[in-house]
Parts: C-alpha cells; sequence; structure tokens
C-alpha cells in the first residue's frame, strides 16, 4: 500500500521519497538549524497525492516549522527552482513559527493530518478544532481560488471542440476536477461536514459528477476516459450553483460569480483575451465601491461584450 497515492503504483513511493529528499535536503542546506520541523501537507501528506500516467502530477505542499520568519517572496522563489528540479509544476513552501498559535481555518485544521518528514513532531501541539466552527468565508475564499482552474490548462478555441491532445485532454480534466473538489469542500463547509480526507468528502457527496473529480483527482478514474468538454460545463455549473448557495454577505461571493458567469460563459472562450478581462473588470468593478456601483460596472461589461 502505498503512502502518498491511492492506488497502489510500483516505483511512485520510491518517486516521491526521492522528491522529497531534494526539497528537504535544500531547506535545510540553506536555513539550516532555523528549520525544526518540515512538514508535507495536502494530498501527498494525507497519502491522497494526484498522479498523472504513473507519476505525481501538480505540487507538493510543504510547511516548514521554523525559529525565524522567512519572506514569503524567498519562499516562492526556492519553491519556484525546486519544481524545476524534480520535474513538477509546484512545490509551495508556506512557514509558521509557532503551530499551537495558529487560528481555526481549513490550513490549519488540515495540518493535523500530514507528515512529518524532517524534525520534531509539532503536530501533536496544534489545538484541538471542530470542523464545524470553520467559517463560511473560508469556503468563499476556496471557491474565489479555484475559479483559475476553469481558465489555466484550458487550451484556446476549446468551446468550439477544436481537436486536442492526450496531453491537453488529461491536464485539463484534472484541472476541472480541482475545482469540483473545491466546490463540494466548500458545499460541506456551509453544510458544517466538513472533513479533511478526499475519500472521506466524497462518501459525503452523492452526485455522479462530484464523485468522479474525486476519483480523478485520487488516481481511480484515468482523465482520457472523461469527455472534457461535457466535463467542464457541468463543472461549471456545479461551480456556480455552490456560489449561489452561499450567503450573499459572504466576502465578495456575489461579485466573483457575477465575473465568472460573464468571462467563462461567453463563447468563444480564449484564455489569454478572458484574464486580461478578469483583471481589468476586477479591478473596475472593486474600485467602483458601493453596491450600486458594482452593479452599474457589470451592467456596462455585459453591454461592451454582449
Amino acid at each position: 500500500m502505498s503512502k502518498y497515492v491511492i492506488p497502489d503504483l510500483k516505483g511512485i513511493d520510491e518517486k516521491v521519497e526521492r522528491d522529497l529528499e531534494v526539497i528537504r535536503s535544500s531547506i535545510l542546506d540553506i536555513y539550516g538549524d532555523s528549520i525544526s520541523s518540515i512538514i508535507l501537507c495536502g494530498g501527498f501528506g494525507r497519502g491522497e497525492g494526484s498522479i498523472i500516467e504513473g507519476v505525481p502530477f501538480n505540487d507538493y505542499d510543504i510547511v516548514l516549522i521554523s525559529k525565524k520568519r522567512i519572506p514569503k517572496k524567498e519562499l516562492k522563489s526556492l519553491g519556484t527552482e525546486l519544481a524545476k528540479r524534480i520535474g513538477i509544476r509546484f512545490v509551495d513552501l508556506g512557514v509558521v513559527t509557532d503551530v499551537s498559535k495558529l487560528q481555526l481555518s481549513v490550513f490549519s485544521f488540515d495540518l493535523k493530518n500530514s507528515k512529518v518528514i524532517y524534525g520534531k513532531d509539532v503536530l501533536e501541539k496544534l489545538p484541538t478544532f471542530n470542523s464545524e466552527d470553520i467559517s463560511v468565508d473560508e469556503g468563499v475564499k476556496l471557491l474565489r481560488n479555484r475559479i483559475i482552474c476553469f481558465l489555466e490548462l484550458t487550451p484556446d478555441g476549446f468551446l468550439d471542440q477544436r481537436p486536442i491532445n492526450e496531453n491537453e485532454h488529461r491536464l485539463l480534466v484534472l484541472q476541472v476536477s480541482k475545482a469540483v473538489i473545491a466546490a463540494s469542500i466548500a458545499e460541506l463547509i456551509l453544510k458544517r461536514r466538513y472533513v479533511s480526507s478526499y475519500n472521506e468528502q466524497k462518501r459525503l457527496q452523492s452526485d455522479s459528477l462530484i464523485i468522479k473529480a474525486y476519483d480523478v483527482k485520487l488516481g481511480l478514474v484515468d482523465p482520457i476516459t472523461v469527455d472534457p468538454y461535457k466535463y467542464w460545463i457541468d463543472s461549471i455549473e456545479y461551480f456556480l450553483s455552490v456560489f449561489d448557495n452561499y450567503p450573499q454577505g459572504s466576502t465578495q461571493s456575489n461579485l466573483f460569480r457575477n465575473i465568472l458567469k460573464l468571462i467563462i460563459l461567453r463563447e468563444p472562450f480564449h484564455l489569454e483575451s478572458s484574464l486580461r478581462k478578469v483583471e481589468e473588470w476586477a479591478v473596475k468593478i472593486i474600485r467602483s465601491g458601493s453596491d450600486k456601483g458594482k452593479d452599474a460596472c457589470i451592467k456596462e461589461w455585459e453591454r461592451v461584450h454582449h
């Protein structure tokens, strides 16, 4: 049985451990004695890492327990360098100086279910949290962060159903699955039923689309078997339905829901121009201040881009 992924694949644990050794040794070479622990978080830390064609996909989430603060820019640069060295999309590095002082969030709740890959086992010092107390704003934050999954790896001309190659197909389905799972988590937070494990989250859902997303993410369904066009559209509809169920007063949910509808569901889709429009109009709408001003900006968007 694998320590890092659900499928029992030959050589996968060895590959992950080689990658982690590169990450661990590089961190210690740079920061030395200031690092008391290194923690593998996220999917790989829970034993539910994402794989594609038998190798780790997307990212490793790493938290450093440090005696001193480390600038985010410095960690981002190191993460980018490490990702290139080991051949993965991202190595996300974060730092915590005292786990006992962490406030309740999805991150701090999930940290308890992670793996210490260097140093002291500080996870026992984490406060005892109740998932029912997680703020609904955590769900809104997750939905906002995962909007990009519908844009980032979606090929230009996709909605015109131009042929896409096998690699594009796999990457697109995996990325959309991340968005569906984010919406599922946001839904569970709203219902006060959040759990860290993807397998446990899946058991709490019954919709076939959501279950498929978890199975793709966990490596139980090959993304190439999923119809990318139908999956993309159905996933957006589910994602928006979760946004619609959130209280209107939750942080910027209505704003981002409207941006998503106005940009992503408008054909023809083109990644670069859509991302430019997101930035341009999101800034304009946010700067407008009042709800009346935001509504006016959205109406102007619809007029210009109809």
